[in-house]
């Protein structure tokens, strides 16, 4: 039996290919739906297109099947740690930090606001005439 050279995953002999799917990579398997190896030139559109799409749903996966090969769907994985079940969390993006002179310009303007705010109303003319 044939085994991938990366990782030893078990292949199938018709691949033709010397690495499973998730070694050769989500870039090789979508250029073999367009623009095939020769390798993945004897292989199906269809089964192409299964491939990648194995490989893109399992991408985060601890194991993927081996090439070709349909693997049940058997939930979430229970022989590990739950720390490892666990999707991974999205970095936040970081934000920019102002510039020295936009802080200074804000904070005049804070202080203007501020000013406006304290100021003593001014008397309408039209109370002013009633009084």
């Amino acid at each position: 039996m044939l085994a991938c050279a990366s990782c030893g995953v078990p292949l199938q002999v018709e691949d033709g290919h010397d690495m499973c799917p998730k070694c050769l990579g989500v870039g090789h398997l979508r250029e073999a739906l367009t623009d095939p190896c020769m390798n993945c030139s004897i292989l199906p559109l269809p089964v192409r297109e299964d491939r990648l799409r194995q490989v893109e749903n399992l991408l985060f996966a601890a194991e993927l099947p081996p090439s070709g090969m349909p693997q049940p769907c058997s939930g979430r994985r229970r022989d590990g740690p739950a720390e490892q079940c666990r999707s991974p969390r999205r970095k936040r993006p970081r934000l920019e930090r102002p510039s020295r002179l936009e802080v200074d310009s804000l904070r005049a303007e804070v202080e203007q606001l501020k000013a406006l705010l304290e100021a003593p109303e001014p008397t309408p003319a039209f109370q002013a005439a009633a009084a």
